[in-house]
């Protein structure tokens, strides 16, 4: 399958969007028979599973290739948590993760470089907060015992200077992306196409109005109901024996009291408004956004709508492939827990352009719920898919490594191993399925947003 001409953006496949990890569609591939991507196999990770007295579930994955091991600590809380008058607080307390505890009293971040730590970050987004490092062999005790200090004692150690300090992080952040050309398109985006009140109608990074008001206490009190060992996942996957890693994790982490789990919430999937909006802004080239709010995470209707992306982005391809002046077209598909959405972004020199390429997006649409896919290009897609997940299972850490991948199947679907059931669906996909989970998720208008220049 050959690039056909104009841009296309990185894609996130949804297992991994969480995890940050960016797949490349447009990888090299040799022929294919017709049926070959349903008779692979997808990769399997390997592990063992065990949950604490206090409630914290553990997944250990050994792979000796590499004298490293990768540690992910992921807590089912996000800015879908935040009370409506502390909008900010959960990224807020995501800065405060590495600020010390009474006994580690030097600056985290040197603690690690001085431990040759690598890939050493926190993050928050809609549903979850995670830690994550890179660890080297001498390092890993070490380390999984200042894992489990910061989790037991951050909060006690946190003060009004420590949170001031983050807030004033969060405020440049924020600044410096003032001047972003679309974020505010973006921003806006969100507000329209979920109801007021909904957790998922603000961005979760930029959505601060409300971090000037939050307390120390408040922050004290979102770090001891979440932080907490019953609404955390453990993974370590690397060059490690499970039983030794077994005891270390009880001996660490087994005297953290354990808090209370969140459960994994479910809810009616809302309706994004079908109209369309315009709004002005100092942007290099004119923008449109079309929107369809689809299934959550672990629904089986998200595997073959990331099918479609990737297809629909062929088509594209295939259409647009004459235009001169390279039109952008970035499809994501982005899954949480409540629901997802599915956003065709499409950018060009001109206005008349943009309206040939959402023309056509509506063409080829309309053609797959009619005729479903070309089973070729559907075949060919999965193989690429499949060799995407075979690449990142290479890896244990760092951004869309095996930590991740057992993290997020396991924080959203309740099951480590779910990311390969949801491969399996994909690569068993038929024309008629996509042609079914297209007309059932896509048929309605989206809501349209375009963005011209001043």
């Amino acid at each position: 399958m050959k690039n056909l001409g104009f841009k296309t953006k990185p894609v996130i496949f949804s297992l991994i969007a969480v995890c940050a990890a960016a797949l490349i569609f447009w990888r090299s591939a040799g022929p294919l028979r017709a049926g070959s991507a349903s008779q692979a196999a997808v990769p399997e990770i390997a592990i063992e599973q065990f949950t604490l007295n206090n409630g914290l579930t553990v997944i250990v994955h050994e792979d000796h290739r590499s004298p490293w091991t990768a540690i992910n600590l992921w807590y089912h809380v996000g800015t879908k948590n935040e009370p409506p008058d502390s909008h900010g607080i959960a990224h807020l307390s995501e800065h405060l993760m590495f600020t010390g505890t009474q006994r580690v009293t030097e600056d985290v971040p040197k603690v690690l470089k001085r431990m040759g730590i690598t890939n050493a970050t926190a993050s928050t987004d809609h549903d979850r907060t995670r830690l994550m490092m890179d660890v080297p062999e001498a390092s890993f005790d070490g380390a999984l015992r200042l894992v489990a200090e910061l989790m037991a004692g951050t909060v006690e150690a946190l003060t009004d200077s420590k949170v001031d300090k983050a807030k004033g992080q969060i405020q440049q952040e924020a600044a410096r992306n003032a001047d972003s050309p679309y974020l505010f398109a973006e921003d806006l985006l969100r507000s329209r196409i979920y109801p007021a009140g909904h957790p998922y109608a603000r961005h979760p990074l930029r959505s601060i109005e409300g971090i000037n008001s939050i307390s120390l206490a408040d922050v004290k009190e979102w770090f001891g109901t979440y932080y907490r060992p019953a609404n955390a996942v453990l993974v370590v996957a690397g060059d490690l024996k499970p039983q030794t890693v077994r005891r270390q994790v009880e001996q660490y982490f087994g005297g953290i009291q354990p808090g209370q789990p969140l459960s994994r919430e479910q809810g009616p999937i809302p309706a994004a408004p079908s109209k369309r909006d315009t709004v002005a802004g100092k942007v290099p080239r004119p923008r449109l956004y079309m929107v369809w709010i689809v299934p959550a995470y672990a629904d089986p209707d998200v595997d073959r709508l990331d099918l479609i992306r990737y297809y629909l982005t062929l088509k594209l391809q295939e259409a647009m492939s004459r235009e001169k002046s390279e039109p952008e077209v970035d499809i994501s598909l982005k899954s949480y827990e409540l629901c997802g959405e599915f956003q065709v972004q499409l950018t060009a020199s001109t206005s008349d352009q943009l309206e040939l390429l959402e023309r056509e997006v509506k063409r080829q649409i309309d053609e797959m719920m009619s005729q479903g896919p070309v089973p070729a290009d559907l075949d060919q897609i999965k193989t690429e898919l499949l060799s995407s997940l075979t690449g990142d299972v290479e890896h244990i850490g760092g951004f869309g490594g095996k930590a991740g991948l057992l993290a997020i199947s396991e924080v959203f679907a309740g099951d480590p191993q779910h990311y390969r059931k949801a491969y399996q669906r994909m690569l068993e996909t038929k024309p008629a399925d996509v042609k079914a989970v297209c007309s059932r998720w896509l048929a309605a208008s989206p809501y349209v947003l375009e963005v011209k220049n001043q």
